[in-house]
Order: C-alpha cells, then structure tokens, then sequence
C-alpha cells in the first residue's frame, strides 16, 4: 500500500468515525428532548435505557482519533510534523475511553466511577486544545 493510500484510508475512518459520534449526538436529542446543550453535559444521555447509543458514539470518536492520529502522521513530513502535537492528541484520544465509566447525576453522591470520567473530561479537553494550539503554531511556522 502507498503513502497516499495509507492516508486516504485512514482519513476515510477517521471521518467516518467522527460522523457516527455526531449523529448519535443528534439521534440522541431527539430520544432526549429534555437535555440541553446548554444545562446538561452530553454524557448524560448515558444516564437511562438509550446509554448504550451513546456508547457506540464514543467508540465511533475513539476509532476516529485513532485513525486521525495515524493519517496526521503519516500526512506531513518530518519538518512539518510535530510529535508533541500528536502525543496531545493521543492524551486527549485515550481520555475518550473515560467516557465510558458513567457520569454522575448533577446533584446526586460523586462516586469514584464519575470522578474517572470528570477528570477524563478534563484533561482529554484540556489536552486537545493544547494540541490545535502547538499543531496549529506548527504549521504556521513553515
């Protein structure tokens, strides 16, 4: 198989991968009229009988990160390549696996399976915006 080969297959799963996570997102709202994105974290859509769709959309995410990671590296030479970038993204691409210890209801005991996920969350969020930054830098460097 070629480069470009190599690439393109793995940017078609990384899409596809991507484009099951937001329409499960979306199916959801409409199984969940009463979350919101603006009071409600979308892991709550775990919380109740549907929470195995929302799994399938962080498999679908986890599988495209993954697939994201190998396509950038494989997409730019050396010179243009930032491996700092893509260890932040593999950071922020293992944190997804967090999502699958259940989120804590909002006002209810914090239990050490939804400490887990919040602090996922937390540095898989904080470690791909870090990534978008240096990538970003990076690129406009050269």
């Amino acid at each position: 198989m070629e480069k470009g080969d190599y690439i393109k297959y793995h940017s078609i799963i990384a899409i596809t991968g991507f484009i099951i996570f937001l329409a499960v997102l979306f199916l959801m709202h409409f199984i969940h009229p009463e979350f919101t994105f603006n009071d409600h974290f979308m892991s709550e859509y775990a919380l109740g009988e549907f929470g195995w769709l929302l799994n399938i959309a962080f498999i679908g995410n986890l599988i495209g990160s993954i697939a994201f990671i190998i396509a950038l590296y494989y997409a730019y030479p050396p010179p243009y390549r930032s491996i700092i970038s893509l260890i932040f993204y593999g950071i922020a691409t293992i944190a997804i696996l967090t999502n699958f210890f259940p989120i804590d209801p909002a006002g209810e005991f914090v239990t050490l399976s939804g400490t887990i996920h919040n602090l996922g969350g937390f540095f898989g969020g904080l470690a791909g915006i870090i990534f978008f930054i240096i990538h970003t830098i990076r690129l406009h460097s050269f």
